[in-house]
């Protein structure tokens, strides 16, 4: 029981940000829509990890590590921008005021890491239930790495011109995140860079001055 408490935290304290301190007025249909299509998210990218590792699995390699990282990387970036996007649609169309909330780049990375971390807690809820043990390493590592990469869905949303840059530098970010998990300290290091670069962009989407906070600037 304490175990799946601790996975809601991360997201607790990401909702009183916005809520009390933020004060962003936000009708509940958006987090109902960020809440589902996150959930969505989660079950498309589980249902085609495991088709395509299944599928690579009967091809004779011997990279079934390196598969195991690159695909899942791909898979859940693609998908976590496409619903978080879709989330964002379908809160506009119920609602027209929705769009003042959602109105600039500020607004967007705060709903898009809120995103994220519904995304990681669903995740973590399945290695919970084989593995309860990660947990709590998880929620320090993987949960916060889904967040911090999460700050830049806004700018693959918003500008057009750079999407496919901005996702594809995601991409090799979360494959060398994956592929840096090895008990060695060169590996290591990368994988706690990675996490503390993660970290920074959070705490400066955090800090930014409230006069930014309104022109996406």
């Amino acid at each position: 029981m304490i175990t799946f408490i601790i996975l809601f935290i991360p997201i607790l304290l990401w909702l009183l940000f916005i809520i009390c301190r933020q004060k962003i007025p936000v009708n509940p249909k958006l987090y109902f829509s960020i809440l589902v299509f996150s959930l969505l998210a989660v079950f498309a990218a589980v249902v085609s990890e495991t088709i395509l590792i299944s599928v690579i699995e009967k091809i004779p390699t011997e990279n079934y590590a390196i598969s195991g990282s690159i695909i899942p990387a791909v898979i859940e970036e693609i998908f976590k921008i496409t619903f978080f996007y879709i989330s964002i649609l379908t809160a506009n169309y119920l609602t027209t005021q929705q769009t003042k909330q959602t109105d600039t780049e500020y607004k967007l990375k705060i709903f898009a890491v809120l995103f994220a971390l519904f995304f990681a807690t669903f995740e973590n809820i399945a290695y919970a239930i084989n593995d309860p043990e990660q947990i709590i390493i998880r929620c320090m590592t993987a949960t916060v790495f889904h967040a911090g990469v999460a700050v830049f869905y806004a700018d693959a949303i918003r500008k057009k011109n750079k999407r496919i840059t901005i996702v594809a530098s995601l991409i090799l970010l979360h494959i060398t995140y994956n592929l840096t998990r090895l008990n060695t300290l060169l590996f290591f290091t990368v994988h706690l860079s990675i996490l503390f670069f993660c970290i920074l962009h959070i705490i400066k989407l955090i800090k930014k001055p409230p006069c930014l906070k309104e022109d996406g600037s």
